[in-house]
């Protein structure tokens, strides 16, 4: 692109060509590099956002409670007046406040005059003050997160509010790192159940939070003791007694004007105090946060994460697996056949299925040279690296159908169709992703099982291009699986390659987990 009246040197013009094409690589290259949120200044800047909404939550809080009339509640919630519970974030800090809150009724106000009156006033708004400038926290740039437990304690009550929120993500969601927390809570404007809802959507599970779920109440725990809740114990039940006196709560806290009145924050206490209803009664409760409609989408999940969230499910899918094989084989035999060669692609759309004819078809073919000790137990660590082989496949199986597809975008699909192979591929082809060209899936299967490292990638292959039956899986619980009839159809459709009872080896006690 040259500019009217200015010339280019000739070693700047030949070189402007190539600049051009390194710099398009590098954006593209940068386009296709995964979402990252684990970086310090990323950190730093969720963590600034976050605190900015809390300290709004603390100065909107202290405005509506009567701290003229009641100052000792201006300590309590220093204390104990954290943001986290079953409804709005500055409802939680009042029901915190309040519920550790003693009965206490206001001494008798003296006579006064009118400038006596005005001095009360501007004491109450420097007591104000002050109370919001200690509970407030610095949105500067973290030293470290999460804080160490030992300088917590000293830390404003904001502070402390935002590693309670942090640690009840983390602990209901097993496999959400810290920082992916604090970028959700960002979103959702550091109101808890509005993150929870948004990583629930972002990994398809929606609609899996409960307030009877047990999860809940030992992540409201972890959440009270993370942030040095003086009393946690308290602190779960009277969230409890809010969640099933919401409605009662909500008429009492909605106040016109603004402050509320002493009489409220008596009945409030009194309400708190109640004997609440039990745990399985709250069931059918559903919290605000999930009844309004998202107007954020969720942020980009790094791969990490999806793969840590396949990775869960497929290991379920083979605890099933291994409750359906009978037991004493499973002892004997099955359990090598499972960890060298279950994996959970193939033929069929379920993948306990799979995992099931893998397993019974690798003993049918490739029985062991010699005999196997009983395994009295597996390992988990094996069942997790079989589930990892398991993921390797599948992603390498759509990957080889759709050549421009990212490692990401295949376990994206994967995680909103249930790890359902086909589903997957039938969903990737709605998101517009093209197919290969000459492209057989005969080559697809065979990309996925050597991506799984399957002891004989051609073997498997040609099974599952074979014309076996499907047998499908018992549905109910006390239906055992027919074993003996899979392994016969096994034997009159597939044919056993030759020595192969001398080229497999017997696993060790450390590859059998027995």
């Amino acid at each position: 692109h040259n500019l009217p009246g200015r010339q280019f040197p000739n070693h700047s013009a030949a070189k402007f060509p190539a600049m051009v094409l390194k710099r398009r690589r590098s954006e593209r290259a940068h386009a296709d590099r995964p979402y990252r949120c684990d970086s310090s200044k990323r950190i730093s800047r969720n963590k600034s956002a976050a605190l900015e909404a809390i300290n709004g939550f603390y100065a909107a809080a202290l405005d509506r409670l009567p701290l003229d009339e009641m100052p000792a509640l201006a300590p309590r919630l220093l204390r104990a007046g954290l943001c986290v519970g079953f409804a709005d974030p500055v409802s939680n800090i009042i029901v915190n406040t309040v519920s550790s809150y003693g009965r206490r009724k206001p001494a008798a106000a003296a006579t006064s005059t009118p400038d006596d009156g005005e001095k009360e006033k501007k004491k109450a708004r420097r007591g104000r003050r002050k109370a919001l400038s200690r509970a407030v926290s610095g949105t500067g740039k973290a030293k470290r997160w999460p804080p160490p437990r030992r300088l917590l304690r000293g830390m404003p009550i904001a502070e402390r509010s935002l590693r309670a929120l942090v640690a009840f993500l983390t602990c209901y969601f097993p496999r959400l790192p810290a920082c992916e927390a604090l970028e959700y809570l960002c979103l959702a404007n550091a109101d808890l159940l509005s993150a929870v809802r948004l990583v629930e959507e972002d990994r398809n599970s929606s609609g899996s939070f409960s307030l009877a779920s047990r999860t809940t109440k030992t992540a409201l725990k972890c959440a009270a003791l993370a942030a040095c809740h003086p009393m946690p114990r308290a602190l779960v039940n009277r969230s409890y007694s809010l969640a099933s006196r919401m409605e009662q709560l909500s008429q009492l806290l909605a106040t016109e004007g603004g402050c509320l009145s002493c009489n409220a924050i008596e009945s409030i206490h009194t309400l708190l105090i109640k004997p609440r209803r039990k745990l399985g009664a709250l069931a059918g409760v559903t919290p605000p946060q999930f009844h309004l409609e998202l107007n954020r989408p969720p942020p980009f999940v790094p791969t990490k994460s999806l793969r840590s969230t396949l990775l869960q499910k497929i290991y379920g899918f083979y605890l099933k697996g291994l409750a359906l094989l009978p037991t004493d084989g499973l002892r004997t035999h099955h359990h090598r056949c499972l960890l060298k060669a279950g994996h959970c692609y193939g033929p069929s759309t379920d993948p306990v299925s799979n995992i099931v004819l893998n397993t019974l078809w690798y003993n049918a073919t490739f029985p062991p040279a010699g005999g196997l000790s009983p395994a009295t137990m597996i390992c988990s660590r094996s069942l997790v690296l079989v589930a990892y082989r398991s993921l390797r496949g599948l992603v390498a199986y759509i990957r080889a159908y759709f050549g421009m597809m990212s490692e990401h975008q295949a376990m994206h699909c994967l995680l909103f169709t249930e790890v359902n192979l086909w589903g997957a591929m039938k969903l990737a082809r709605q998101q517009g992703h093209t197919e290969g060209t000459m492209l057989r899936q005969y080559s697809a299967y065979k990309a996925a099982a050597t991506a799984a490292q399957h002891p004989d990638p051609d073997a498997v292959v040609e099974f599952f291009m074979s014309t076996f039956p499907m047998m499908p899986l018992p549905k109910e619980e006390n239906e055992a699986l027919d074993v003996e009839r899979i392994q016969q159809l096994l034997s009159e459709y597939c044919s056993t390659p030759s020595d192969s009872a001398h080229t497999v080896p017997v696993l060790s006690e450390g590859g059998g987990g027995g």
